[in-house]
């Protein structure tokens, strides 16, 4: 998930068959004005997981 939300270039691949995972996220998710925070966020949540 942290590939997808940090890349500055999000390329989409076939998807055959109806809507892809990243279709169905929220479009807050996916803005670019929050990927800062939410790199963070996961990296928090990672780090408490280990």
């Amino acid at each position: 998930m942290s590939g997808y939300i940090g890349a500055r270039l999000r390329e989409r691949g076939p998807a055959p068959g109806g809507m892809t995972l990243v279709a169905r996220l929220p479009n807050w998710l996916k803005a670019a004005n929050n990927r800062d925070e939410l790199l963070r966020v996961i990296s928090r949540l990672s780090a408490s997981i280990d």
